[in-house]
């Protein structure tokens, strides 16, 4: 019996480096990213002790999976900010739209740091 492969190994690199440009970004956030060979990438997030990952998304291309993370980024910084300026029941564009041009120029910054750093355009 063959072995299905779901990810091509051209996606199991490009995701492999976006997963590496991540890890140390998003290791305080309680995302795990994890390697499942020819199942794809796997983001394992919100922990709870004792039960289990509340969430779990399977990728299988590089371009779905960027974007993914980059969005977790971004909000949880911006959750984090919120919480400094002790915003209450605020969405992430509200947020957002309260910070500074620089702030947020600061911010959007990073996705193209992200994309550099994993070779997105290579």
């Amino acid at each position: 019996m063959a072995v299905e492969q779901y990810i091509t190994d051209e996606e199991i690199e490009k995701c492999q480096k976006e997963a590496d440009v991540y890890a140390k970004e998003l290791e305080d956030d309680d995302i795990l990213l994890i390697n499942v060979g020819k199942y794809g990438f796997v983001m394992l997030q919100y922990f709870q002790p004792l039960m289990e990952f509340d969430n779990v998304i399977t990728f299988r291309d590089s371009r779905t999976m960027f974007e993914r993370l980059w969005e977790e980024w971004l909000f949880t910084r911006l959750i984090k900010i919120s919480e400094e300026k002790e915003f209450k029941n605020i969405d992430y564009d509200d947020i957002f739209d309260s910070l500074t041009i620089e702030r947020q120029k600061e911010l959007m910054d990073k996705k193209v740091y992200f994309a550099e750093k994993a070779e997105m355009n290579k």
